[in-house]
């Protein structure tokens, strides 16, 4: 094969490659358009969602009753999602065990020695209100509390 011919394969197939990229943009401006993998339109970025979202997460109270926001990794090892994961599973298996476990490693740690009581919640929020700045949960239960038992200084 010569040189021209070559050229022409490789133009040929990047042209290709590109119309195949770009296939679904033609589908932004369709009125009910269709998501077919792998020429895909990728709803999840552009439909509605449900607009709420329900989290299991942990939280410290200090003596002045103010709140801290407690680490997932306080409750397992991994990586943020997988940690997430297993507190919401150990928390609806047996929520004081887990408070018992997480409010032993707050008690470990000198970042978090005014913290005085460990709480697991379950809240429900809601999207549109939470990232436009009101982040107080539409629902609120509280699991499980327990004490911190920090060592003497």
């Amino acid at each position: 094969m010569n040189k021209v011919g070559a050229k022409l394969i490789a133009v040929a197939c990047t042209v290709g490659l590109l119309l195949v990229i770009l296939w679904p943009v033609r589908l932004n401006w369709q009125k009910s358009p269709k998501d077919n993998f792998p020429l895909t339109h990728y709803p999840m970025f552009s439909q509605m969602r449900e607009g709420k979202v329900t989290m299991t997460y942990l939280v410290g109270v200090q003596q002045d009753q103010r709140r801290v926001y407690l680490s997932y990794q306080l409750a397992g090892t991994g990586g943020m999602n997988q940690v997430r994961k297993l507190i919401r599973k150990r928390a609806d298996k047996n929520p004081e065990k887990l408070c018992q476990q997480v409010a032993a490693q707050v008690a470990r740690k000198s970042e978090y020695r005014g913290v005085e009581k460990v709480k697991i919640l379950k809240s429900s929020f809601i999207f549109d209100t939470f990232f436009n700045g009101d982040t107080i949960p539409q629902k609120n239960e509280v699991l499980c509390t327990c004490n911190v038992n920090h060592p003497s200084e």
